[in-house]
């Protein structure tokens, strides 16, 4: 099969602040390069070293360009509950292996009434995408254990489940703007993921 699945989510944090200032600078119209180089030169994001500025500046540009420019707008301005929700959008859009668990697994949790999703969850879905796709057999076991924990975790900061012991879903008030713009670009699914139905 053609879907090429990657491990890349697991040297990424949710970056929700970062994203916002990034959706400033892009809005401004900086270019990646542009953007990498302001990084560097000025510390925008406050990174500890010249790397986590370069992959900061790298990963949140990518996944803000994978938004119509309308949520790269609103993500500059935004509350950080809105920017939550936008950045996690951005992350899926940007990741297909996180998109597809998000469709496949969470999802398909809150239309069945369920009301926690539990590490084994993401474990059963990364099994069965090993079994499917030679690009998930080529990803070793630690970063198979590393993606899971990394999904859980973005869930968490996103305010989409309560907490790491319970795990239970979360439904979100989603911002009358943003639920204009998710469902004029047929982010429907996203949209009941975050209100549940």
């Amino acid at each position: 099969m053609s879907k090429n699945y990657k491990a890349a989510i697991t040297s990424t944090l949710l970056w929700v602040q970062e994203s916002r200032k990034t959706a400033e600078y892009i809005v401004q119209g900086l270019s990646r390069a542009e953007l990498c180089a302001l990084s560097r030169n000025d510390n925008i994001y406050m990174a500890p070293s010249d790397d986590r500025k370069r992959r900061i500046a790298s990963v949140t540009y990518d996944r803000i360009m994978t938004l119509p420019k309308e949520l790269q707008q609103l993500l500059s301005t935004c509350d950080l509950d809105t920017a939550k929700q936008i950045v996690l959008l951005s992350v899926m859009l940007n990741d297909d292996l996180f998109h597809d668990f998000m469709v496949e697994v969470y999802k398909e949790k809150i239309i069945l009434g369920e009301k926690t999703l539990v590490n084994n969850d993401v474990r059963i879905y990364l099994d069965n995408k090993r079994l499917t796709y030679e690009s998930v057999q080529k990803i070793s076991e630690v970063s198979l254990k590393k993606i899971a924990q990394t999904y859980v975790k973005f869930l968490l900061e996103a305010g989409l489940l309560n907490n790491r012991k319970e795990c239970i879903i979360q439904y979100q008030y989603v911002d009358a703007t943003l639920e204009d713009i998710l469902r004029k670009y047929s982010f429907n699914d996203y949209l009941f993921m975050l209100m549940g139905g």
